[in-house]
């Protein structure tokens, strides 16, 4: 079996690399000092395809393999490892989810603006009294019409204060477990 990378895949790891090196490198003291969350980069990685490598094409992503996106995280992470993890929250762990289990609609919402990086895309899981066990969660989700009303709390909500769409776990039925 050939573990090569593919000309294509060193070509985004490279690519990567070297916008990290240049544009990213420099701020990172900066960022870290006043606490800012660096948005503007991340845009920027986003008009370079980084923010939906996984997402099909027809949704608005570059509908690339799961090697290419680990070389980008892999790179992103080697400069500044915060920004790797907003990355990763907005390619997989959001985009996954409504591209797998989201109508047509939220798809065509949705998908096209968190795989350019115009939005984010936000992880809400984790609770005060139940960590990141998302059997233990107390978050409530009431459906009322056509629409579920939320009620509870989140800690460590990445991309939080700057995401346009948020995957929030709730529980429609605490008796179920």
């Amino acid at each position: 079996m050939d573990f090569s990378l593919s000309d294509h895949q060193k070509l985004i790891r490279d690519t990567v690399r070297q916008f990290m090196e240049a544009e990213v490198r420099p701020l990172v003291k900066d960022l870290e000092r006043e606490e800012r969350f660096p948005l503007d980069i991340i845009k920027k990685l986003g008009e370079m395809g980084c923010c939906g490598m996984l997402t099909p094409e027809e949704w608005g992503g570059a509908g690339m393999d799961t090697v290419s996106y680990v070389l980008m995280l892999e790179e992103v992470s080697r400069v500044y490892t915060a920004m790797s993890t907003a990355l990763g929250v907005t390619n997989s762990a959001v985009q996954r989810p409504i591209l797998m289990f989201g109508t047509d609609e939220q798809k065509k919402e949705y998908l096209p603006r968190l795989a350019s990086g115009g939005i984010l895309g936000s992880f809400c899981l984790t609770e005060a009294g139940a960590g990141s066990d998302a059997a233990g969660i107390q978050a409530r989700a009431v459906k009322s019409g056509d629409v579920y009303k939320l009620n509870g709390a989140k800690t460590w909500v990445t991309n939080g204060s700057d995401a346009g769409v948020y995957i929030v776990f709730a529980k429609t039925d605490p008796q179920a477990g």
